[in-house]
């Protein structure tokens, strides 16, 4: 996640620098590099929405597992697309 700066000066300012203020806020793309989706059609199902124009988004839960299986870390996602599956 990233804000950008918004640069602004008021009109009658008498300082001939201007302020700075926090912008609108960009996020890049997930991407996931190892996972389980063996007979998983439900995320298939999710990916064939972008394929037909109509891109459902979706809340996700991400999950770091340990060798038991365990949960270690969990992360959240909110409003999320498919962008690409490989």
């Amino acid at each position: 996640m990233s804000n950008e700066p918004i640069e602004y000066r008021e009109g009658n300012s008498n300082s001939f620098s201007m302020l700075k203020m926090p912008g609108i806020q960009k996020f890049s793309n997930l991407s996931l590099k190892r996972g389980s989706m063996q007979g998983d059609l439900d995320f298939y199902d999710w990916y064939n929405t972008i394929l037909m124009n109509t891109a459902e988004r979706r809340d996700v839960t991400i999950k770091l597992l340990n060798e038991v299986g365990s949960p270690v870390m969990v992360w959240r996602a909110v409003n999320c697309f498919v962008v690409k599956y490989q």
